[in-house]
């Protein structure tokens, strides 16, 4: 099963599309970091109800790790990892 790193971008949907083409992979969540100041991806700036929209589009469960803003490398780190836990 892969949880696979989402940012609403066209790079993440493709990486998407290409595993799910292959019966060997089985993508079962999206992950994504969202600053909590602004309601939008950390990385892209997409507004947090256009990431609800493809989740459930896509028919995928969405993660969420919700940043203080500034964030450093270290809590985006700790963010990121506290969310794999809770998926496991």
């Amino acid at each position: 099963p892969i949880l696979l790193a989402w940012s609403g971008g066209k790079d993440c949907l493709m990486a998407l599309e290409r595993l799910r083409a292959d019966p060997a992979w089985r993508v079962v969540g999206l992950l994504t970091t969202v600053t909590g100041a602004f309601d939008r991806v950390a990385m892209h700036g997409i507004r947090r109800s256009v990431l609800h929209a493809q989740a459930t589009a896509l028919d995928l469960p969405l993660l969420e790790s919700v940043l203080d803003w500034p964030a450093s490398n270290a809590s985006y780190t700790q963010a990121f990892a506290a969310s794999l836990e809770q998926a496991r």
